[in-house]
């Protein structure tokens, strides 16, 4: 499969929100199983994104060396995995937080310019 690379214009009256449902979008997509997708660069230099259980997926920023306890992090959220994404670090999963009795802070839309390279 070849590669994609999208890069929306950010800042006010950019298309930071059209970019995220598009991340959104792909990420909610991704089968149960084995394969997923991956962002910014390959399996051994990127952002890897799984769907292994349902609800739950896993977020790996590689390469993991040996801190890849710190570099992958398993979300129940959907848009907290669109975070991480975007922002090429973990973010708090929203979802989880709410389940665990806490009260997250939840970030605004609009992070200026995103990129975005996937390759499936």
């Amino acid at each position: 499969m070849r590669t994609i690379a999208i890069q929306a214009d950010g800042g006010p009256d950019g298309n930071d929100a059209v970019m995220e449902a598009a991340l959104l979008f792909i990420v909610t997509h991704i089968p149960v199983g084995l394969k997923g997708f991956k962002f910014d660069g390959d399996l051994h230099n990127g952002t890897i994104v799984n769907h292994r259980h349902q609800r739950e997926w896993v977020v790996s920023f590689r390469p993991t060396g040996r801190d890849a306890a710190t570099r992958r992090r398993t979300y129940t959220s959907p848009h907290a995995v669109v975070r991480a994404i975007i922002e090429r670090r973990h973010v708090p999963d929203v979802t989880a937080e709410l389940l665990a009795g806490n009260n997250p802070t939840v970030r605004e839309q609009g992070t200026g310019c995103v990129g975005l390279t996937a390759r499936s």
